[in-house]
């Protein structure tokens, strides 16, 4: 049986042409897809870069890392400010694991061993100086400034005030203590100040005290200096919860600088 001739379909081309140009459409879409996130990847990557602050290099870069640190400006301002003094002449300390709760503290100093002190959380360089000051230093040794009573040992309580005079006020501090001698044998070193009698400086040969009851304690301790001075501190410390928080620090010059000698203060 014959089949009737078919009928072109009119729309057929239409179809066909519109089936090919969707493809090239979804091609040109995609590589328009690419190309914009492409875009937005650079343009990301841009801002992130924008965003980073600079920094600039402070210390001897060919010794290990503990002796130079990248800085941001405004800290090499806020350090020029107090050391005046050019930033080539800067020396470095900078330690990665210090303190408790293992700080990064940087300490920036000059030839007289004048400094500026900080500690690095989340690329913020907050001073040791101040309230703020007081505050890290607290976090930092929370636990053992808690646990500061009468019965705590005094080597533990000396190597605390050592730590809390470096941070406070600066390197070439060391505490002072009954067993000073012992622990520095090389006394006829120490009498190359202005004072030469040795029973002067063995007078403040003094273990740290700690006073008060309660949640309240005040620790005295005698810091011998690099400029070969002696000075008395007194710690208050508040007791909560097995911490400890540092109310204040008063620091009172015993002997003036260059009453000793400070070449062998660390």
């Amino acid at each position: 049986m014959n089949q009737p001739p078919r009928t072109p379909n009119p729309f057929q081309p239409r179809l066909q042409i519109e089936s090919t140009m969707g493809s090239v459409a979804r091609v040109k879409y995609r590589m328009a897809t690419v190309m914009t996130i492409g875009g937005l990847a650079c343009l990301v990557a841009t801002v992130t870069a924008a965003e980073r602050p600079p920094t600039i290099r402070i210390g001897d870069s060919a010794k290990p890392q503990w002796a130079w640190v990248d800085a941001p400006p405004a800290v090499v301002r806020q350090t020029m400010a107090t050391l005046k003094s050019p930033v080539e002449q800067w020396m470095v300390n900078n330690v990665i694991d210090y303190g408790d709760t293992s700080q990064h503290v940087v300490v920036l100093y000059n030839e007289n061993w004048e400094s500026c002190r900080f500690v690095i959380q989340r690329e913020r360089w907050i001073r040791l100086g101040g309230e703020e000051g007081l505050k890290m230093m607290s976090d930092m040794f929370g636990k053992r400034l808690g646990a500061l009573n009468a019965e705590t040992n005094m080597d533990d309580v000396g190597r605390l005030c050592g730590s809390l005079a470096y941070l406070h006020k600066g390197p070439k501090r060391t505490y002072l203590s009954s067993d000073f001698w012992t622990r520095n044998p090389s006394q006829n070193a120490w009498m190359a100040g202005t004072i030469k009698e040795k029973r002067t400086l063995k007078q403040y040969f003094i273990d740290p005290k700690i006073r008060g009851d309660g949640a309240e304690k005040t620790l005295t301790c005698w810091i011998i200096t690099g400029k070969g001075g002696v000075e008395q501190w007194q710690i208050r410390i508040s007791q909560r919860e097995g911490t400890g928080r540092i109310v204040g620090i008063t620091v009172n010059e015993v002997t003036k600088e260059g009453s000793f000698s400070w070449g062998l203060v660390p």
